[in-house]
């Protein structure tokens, strides 16, 4: 009666289980991975179909709890990272580590091994870690023992390989020291394969392995049926029968035990077989009752925990789905889902305000009816490629028709949302107004074009000026010339300080007519240059003489590089551009005090700079001096002179050249100019 009544409670339980187990079947297959050289726990027989202990025992705790599974193969390493990653769901046989425990989940022990030291044959054994410090190890990449020396910061050595057969062969080929993994393992593993000269040690006392079922982060509900269904198993003799088949057959030690068994078998046998089975059978029934009583208990919390879980994944789906509606009603964006065929399902009121329709309105049309003619193929095209599979989803600028008739820009984003069959179950459609940004790119476009018509009818101006200018400007210092040799022909006292201010002011006159011709080709972008191979020294040596010839006389230190610097520039133009230069630092240079020009040259640039002794710039205005009509107030405006041109143009023309000017200055110190020229366009040959 005992007997029935233990079978009837176990019978309950696996019912009760099998109940909780269908209630709520996994909508898909759990994902399982396994080992394929890790004999007799996980290898590929000859058909290439995964086979071993953990893949018989990861299918009976599915099957008793109504999972599915889809079983994939391939190399340790792989399978570990492809369920840390997330790809699998399960791997049936993974050693619990602490290093392990932030990757994966685990469950309940399910069994146990030790591992040992595999040397060549006349070798002293490894009987544990420490005896292997300064060794080459071999383990298996990823596996328990590669895990162990990591954690144990092993002193030696680690060689990794993909499987326990090639980390075996590196040992007896004699490349390295030892090999270590699971001491039963590793012995079917050398006679499997034939691997000569090896000699397994004792098992080591560092570590174990306690072998479990890992599950991926974030499934507790799948680790929990696992956990359950191995109970079930356990309790109704499905493990035993798993592991007799498998493990028993396999462990060494048992194939000689039964030798040793068969030697003893008819001692005292049958003096005590009675005592024996009477003791064996009340304690057999008495652990089996506290193990399904336990069993019970456990699967009594199991299921309060399941439910637990339950509830709290229910309360979170509810807060989403409040915080979902908080962000759908937002005044931010107009937000709608919508159907297959372009209708409405969802839609907020800022999308109804955008539109200028009731929901009521909106829900009787499609959103087709509602796109402006133009932009309808665009949208409905890609709205088919999302529906066809070849993209998620698609963001363009476009115009609906609101109620009144007047289009609104949208920049509209589109995504769809696909069911587990990769069909598109409904779309999620986002609406920014964009009408404030059109209109302002509008006016942006009017205001350029303003700009652009005052630029060329400036541009037009300084052209018609400065042609109207040249013809009495070059009259008037022809006109200076043809009196100064009539009245010396006739011996008529020439005041020649009075003709030299007038040639200066004509100078002057002329150079400004070419600058207001410069300004007006650099701002219609058609000044070019004539560039020449030109020797830098001497063409600055050359301004230098002429600048010498001003009156009073000035003096200047030329510092130079004591080398020819050619480059390939326009001659004329860069003259023009020192002689600006030149021209301010005399006219606000004492006449006693010299001007110094400086010419470097560095692997990048040719650098020439003119530094004056006048009484400096102002930061300020520093910052403008190169600019279009830059002017100063006050004493700047002495600073700069002119009408502001020259400093423009000579920025225009070294930046055709590709290089830069500029300025760095001190009131009541003095200034300098300086151009930089890049190397890139010279051709440098030795003094």
């Amino acid at each position: 009666m005992l007997k029935l009544s233990i079978r009837a409670f176990a019978t309950a339980v696996l019912v009760l289980c099998s109940v909780i187990a269908h209630a709520a079947p996994a909508p898909h297959p759990v994902k399982v991975g396994s080992e394929i050289e890790f004999a007799p726990f996980a290898f590929v027989d000859e058909k290439g179909q995964p086979v071993g202990f953990s893949v018989d025992l990861i299918k009976a705790v599915a099957n008793s709890m109504g999972l599915q599974v889809q079983i994939s193969t391939g190399p340790w390493d792989t399978v570990w990272n492809q369920l840390v990653s997330g790809q699998f769901d399960v791997l049936p046989l993974v050693a619990k580590f602490p290093e392990r425990l932030p990757q994966v989940d685990f469950g309940l022990t399910h069994t146990e091994t030790f591992d040992a030291f595999f040397v060549r044959k006349g070798t002293p054994p490894i009987p544990n870690l420490a005896a292997a410090e300064g060794k080459a190890i071999v383990v298996m990449k990823s596996d328990a023992a590669h895990h162990a020396l990591l954690d144990q910061k092993f002193k030696g050595k680690i060689v990794t390989a993909e499987t326990i057969p090639q980390a075996l062969s590196l040992v007896a080929s004699g490349q390295y020291d030892a090999a270590l993994c699971s001491k039963l393992i590793g012995i079917i593993a050398i006679n499997t394969n034939g691997i000569k000269g090896l000699t397994a040690g004792p098992p080591i006392p560092d570590y174990k392995r306690s072998f479990s079922f890992a599950v991926s982060k974030g499934t507790p509900e799948l680790l929990e049926k696992l956990n359950q269904g191995l109970l079930i198993i356990k309790s109704n003799g499905e493990y035993a029968r798993i592991y007799e088949k498998w493990l028993k057959v396999d462990d060494p030690w048992l194939k000689q035990r039964k030798y040793f068994l068969y030697a003893l078998g008819g001692i005292g046998i049958v003096a005590s077989i009675a005592l024996s089975l009477a003791f064996f059978f009340r304690h057999a029934v008495r652990r089996r009752t506290i193990e399904l009583s336990q069993a019970n208990e456990e699967l009594l919390q199991h299921k309060s925990n399941l439910n637990s879980i339950v509830d709290q994944r229910t309360r979170e789906l509810k807060q989403s789905e409040a915080r979902f509606r908080s962000y759908f009603e937002l005044p931010i964006a107009g937000i709608a889902i919508t159907s297959q065929d372009k209708g409405w399902i969802v839609i907020n009121d800022q999308l109804c305000n955008m539109l200028g329709y009731s929901h009521e309105e909106l829900h009787a049309k499609t959103w087709a009816e509602l796109t402006h003619p133009e932009d309808l193929d665009l949208d409905v095209e890609q709205f088919n490629r999302v529906l066809a599979g070849e993209i998620e989803g698609y963001t363009l600028d476009k115009r609906f028709v609101t109620k009144n008739g007047e289009p609104i820009w949208t920049l509209l984003s589109v995504r769809g949302v696909r069911l587990p069959d990769g069909r598109v179950d409904y779309f999620v459609a986002v609406l920014f107004d964009l009408s404030a940004r059109k209109k302002a790119e509008s006016e942006l476009v009017a205001a350029k074009e303003i700009a652009e018509n005052a630029l060329r009818v400036k541009s037009r101006f300084l052209d018609i000026a400065a042609h109207e200018l040249r013809t009495p400007v070059t009259g008037f210092s022809l006109l200076l010339q043809f009196a100064q040799m009539q009245l010396e022909k006739k011996g008529v006292a020439v005041d020649v300080a009075t003709l030299a201010r007038l040639r200066t002011q004509a100078n002057h006159l002329s150079r400004l007519v070419v600058d207001l011709l410069d300004v007006s080709r650099l701002e219609r972008g058609v000044l070019t240059l004539k560039r020449e191979l030109t020797n830098l020294v001497s063409l600055v040596s050359g301004c230098l003489d002429n600048a010498r010839l001003q009156t009073p006389p000035r003096r200047f230190t030329w510092i130079e590089p004591g080398q020819p610097i050619e480059l390939n520039l326009d001659h004329d133009r860069i003259i023009q551009v020192l002689s600006n230069l030149l021209d301010n630092a005399i006219k606000y240079t004492p006449s006693d005090t010299p001007i110094e020009v400086v010419v470097e040259i560095d692997s990048d640039f040719a650098r020439v700079a003119v530094t004056d002794h006048g009484p400096g710039i102002d930061e300020k205005l520093q910052a403008t001096l190169f600019n279009p009509f830059a002017r100063g107030t006050g004493n700047q405006e002495e600073q700069v002179g002119g009408l502001g041109l020259g400093l423009y143009v000579c920025r225009g023309i070294i930046a055709l050249h590709g290089g830069k000017i500029g300025v760095q200055s001190k009131p009541g110190v003095g200034s300098t100019f300086y151009f930089e020229l890049p190397r890139s366009v010279a051709a440098i040959r030795a003094a």
